[in-house]
């Protein structure tokens, strides 16, 4: 391999999902805060991508296998932390320009519908300044009530200050980052374990 600067990121692969069509999302955020994200048709040819890219064997393994956990996994989703690539790699992949994070639109619901009384609230955030010729991205994941609270003031946010989906007129304070998303949903950034959910993705 050729001698090229490298960075820490941490890796985020998402599978979208609409009907029948799938695209794999990848988001590279470093340290500085700033991050890039690819799109590919699918996980085979975003590996492809990587073995023409000019990075070690070592890294290609690690995206191999990082592609192979995320098949197995229900919702698609998969975190990689703290991994060094070259930093030219986002932008051989036809990745975005290094920026700040993508920004979402928060809002929540509360679901009383279980029989057996159990009240939860789904928290769903929706992208907003979606870059040119990608998919949107719209995810959530549901929350006891205890949780829901516990999630949003460690994005120092209330439940009073995000968007009621029942209300009209209701808004959120603002919007979130991604990186604050991440530390909604991540089950390694977050308070426990759980995987997010898709919620579906808009064009």
């Amino acid at each position: 391999m050729l001698a090229f600067q490298l960075m820490v990121v941490d890796i985020t692969y998402r599978v979208l999902e609409r009907g029948s069509s799938h695209r794999l999302r990848v988001r590279f955020a470093e340290e500085d805060g700033r991050s890039s994200t690819v799109i590919f048709r699918d996980a085979a040819l975003f590996l492809k991508a990587i073995e023409g890219a000019e990075v070690s064997d070592g890294l290609v393994d690690i995206f191999a296998e990082d592609l192979n956990i995320l098949r197995q996994l229900s919702p698609k989703v998969h975190y990689r932390h703290q991994v060094s690539i070259p930093s030219h790699l986002a932008g051989k992949l036809g990745g975005t320009e290094p920026g700040a994070a993508q920004e979402f639109d928060l809002s929540f619901e509360k679901d009383a519908s279980d029989p057996k009384g159990v009240i939860e609230y789904l928290l769903v955030a929706k992208e907003w300044n979606t870059p040119q010729g990608q998919l949107s991205l719209e995810v959530g994941q549901r929350f006891s009530k205890d949780e829901f609270v516990a999630r949003l003031r460690s994005i120092q946010l209330q439940p009073f200050e995000v968007r009621d989906r029942r209300l009209s007129g209701s808004a959120s304070k603002r919007r979130i980052s991604e990186d604050e998303l991440e530390r909604l949903l991540d089950p390694v950034k977050s308070l426990d374990r759980r995987e997010s959910v898709d919620t579906g993705i808009a064009v």
